[in-house]
Parts: structure tokens; C-alpha cells; sequence
């Protein structure tokens, strides 16, 4: 049989078949490479104790925070959240609060956290990271004990930071009934129908009868007027009042009342400074907090435990 004859034409086309099979070849090895090192890099865990860590400046965040920012104005913390498939996710926070989440002092009054240079206010990152395990599932007042040492240690390891804790004597209020049972027109014991701020479930069972409905959650409201919370308890109306800047320390609650209650609670704020006049007739945080739910905020001078920053640093560019 005679050989076919090799033309230009054809000569060339083997030579593109036989470079085309030599360049499939080296995207199929390079691809394999590469999924074995993402495999790597998914389950290896780092000395944080998370398996994967991604850490991103917000700067959206960072506008939306100074576009929004009402001097005075009491506002709920963001917070670092866990599930329980072992994520921990932090959206758009400074590191001051990631700071504060990892050392359980979320809810404390802004100066029991102190130190550190002006850019942990304002710079905001998103932190995303995996942990071998499970972390279980966070609520508003914090993290788990485990979340907090492994975020106290992703800290050290991509920010840096060293902190000390040291106690100062400094003046805070202590929060006191002036009878018992407490009343005021704007207090009233909760009827445990719905989820309080904190996750305080409802104190009443559900009926038995019929299909199962989700819980609802009860109503709230911040603003420089006023303060909703529905099924909260004193202990946490204490942790939010902490929150006001014209409070701006610790508050004790120092009743014995271990109800729930429905607040409504009106006041007024302006500039960080409370004040009242005949264009703003609402009295200040702590004249409201005795006319109208009988609560009293006595001052005192306690020691306090602080946390001071130390060291922290901007992470790595990635």
C-alpha cells in the first residue's frame, strides 16, 4: 500500500493537531494542580483553628457609616455572627468591634475599650472564615467561648493585635427600682408572645392545637427619641442603656426583678447632649427612665474592668 502523499497542506494540519493534543494536555495537568492545591488549602487548619480565612476592606460600608452618622444617637453594635456549619462571618466592621466580639465585651460601654489609633474607628473589613468542627450558632450578645478564643487568635495572626486587661476605678451608674413591683406609664410585664431583643423566648407554651407557627419577633426601636423593646429583661435594658453616649459608662442593674417587661420609653437627644426646652418638651434619658418606668440610675465610683490595645496593625494586601 503507497504511502500518502505528504503536501504542505497536509503537513500542516498534523503539525496543529499534534500542537493542539500537547497544549489539552498541559491545561489538563495544570487544572489537576490546581484543584489539588485548593484541596490543600481547604483542609489544612491554620493555627487560628479555621480551615480557610479571607479577610476584605469594606469601603461601602465605610461610606454608608459616615453618610449615617448621628452624633448622640444610640446604635445597636454590628456584630461578628457564627452558625453552626463552623462559619464566622463579619460584615463592614471596624476592628475595634471585631476586638470587642472577641473578647465578650460587645455590649460594654464604648470606653471599656481603649487604645489604639484612629483607623480601627474608621476603616471597616469583612472577615470570612471556616472552622474544623462547628462553632454553634451566636445571638446578639455574643459570641461562644470557643468562637471568641479562635477570632481573639485570627486577630493576633492578620491584624496583629495584643491587648491587656487592667482594672481602673471610674464612675458608673447603678440601676435601682423605686418599688416593687416596679410600675411606670411606660412599663408593663411582658406577655411572652413574641422573641425579645436577645433572643429572650416567649415565657408562654404553645398551643398544641393546630399547625405550628414561627415565633414572632417583638417590636424595637433606637432612635433620638425614643426606646421600644418588647420581652426584654432589666438586666439587658441595663446592657442597652450603656449604648447612650450621654450615659457613656458601665450600668449595674442592682433591682431583683427577674420579669420581662414591654418598654416604651421617650426622651430627647441632639449633638450628644440631651436637652429640653418648650420646642422639645421629652425629658432627658435619665429624667424618662424615672417618670416613666421608676427606674433610678444612682452614681458611684467602681472598679472596672478595661480592656487596652496594645499593638494592631493593618492586615496584608490580598
Amino acid at each position: 500500500m503507497s504511502r500518502p502523499r505528504q503536501t504542505p497542506a497536509r503537513l500542516a494540519r498534523l503539525k496543529f493537531a499534534a500542537t493542539g493534543a500537547a497544549s489539552l494536555a498541559m491545561v489538563v495537568v495544570a487544572f489537576q494542580f490546581k484543584l489539588a492545591l485548593v484541596g490543600a488549602q481547604n483542609t489544612a487548619t491554620s493555627a487560628d483553628g479555621f480551615q480557610g480565612v479571607a479577610i476584605s476592606r469594606n469601603k461601602d460600608a465605610e461610606a454608608r457609616s459616615a453618610r449615617d452618622a448621628a452624633p448622640g444617637v444610640p446604635r445597636l453594635p454590628r456584630s461578628t455572627r457564627t452558625d453552626a456549619h463552623g462559619f464566622l462571618r463579619a460584615e463592614g466592621l471596624t476592628v475595634r468591634e471585631l476586638i470587642r466580639d472577641a473578647y465578650g465585651f460587645r455590649e460594654r460601654a464604648a470606653n471599656d475599650v481603649v487604645g489604639g489609633p484612629a483607623w480601627i474607628d474608621e476603616e471597616r473589613y469583612d472577615v470570612v472564615a471556616r472552622a474544623e468542627g462547628g462553632l454553634g450558632q451566636s445571638g446578639l450578645a455574643g459570641l461562644s467561648t470557643d468562637a471568641e478564643r479562635r477570632l481573639q487568635t485570627l486577630l493576633a495572626r492578620h491584624f496583629g493585635v495584643e491587648v491587656v486587661t487592667q482594672s481602673s476605678r471610674r464612675q458608673i451608674f447603678e440601676m435601682m427600682a423605686r418599688r416593687d413591683p416596679i410600675m411606670g406609664r411606660g412599663i408593663k410585664v411582658a406577655d411572652g408572645t413574641c422573641v425579645g431583643l436577645y433572643g429572650r423566648m416567649p415565657s408562654t407554651k404553645p398551643s398544641t392545637l393546630g399547625p405550628k407557627r414561627p415565633v414572632p419577633r417583638c417590636p424595637f426601636r433606637l432612635t433620638d427619641e425614643m426606646l421600644v423593646a418588647g420581652n426584654i429583661t432589666l438586666e439587658d435594658l441595663a446592657r442597652l442603656l450603656q449604648l447612650f453616649p450621654s450615659i457613656g459608662t458601665t450600668v449595674v442593674n442592682r433591682t431583683t426583678l427577674k420579669e420581662s417587661y414591654d418598654v416604651i420609653l421617650r426622651y430627647r437627644l441632639a449633638d450628644g447632649k440631651e436637652h429640653r426646652n418648650d420646642a422639645n418638651p421629652w425629658p432627658t434619658i435619665v429624667q424618662a427612665l424615672d417618670a416613666q418606668l421608676g427606674l433610678r440610675l444612682v452614681s458611684r465610683q467602681a472598679l472596672v474592668e478595661t480592656l487596652f490595645i496594645n499593638e494592631v496593625s493593618r492586615p496584608a494586601s490580598r
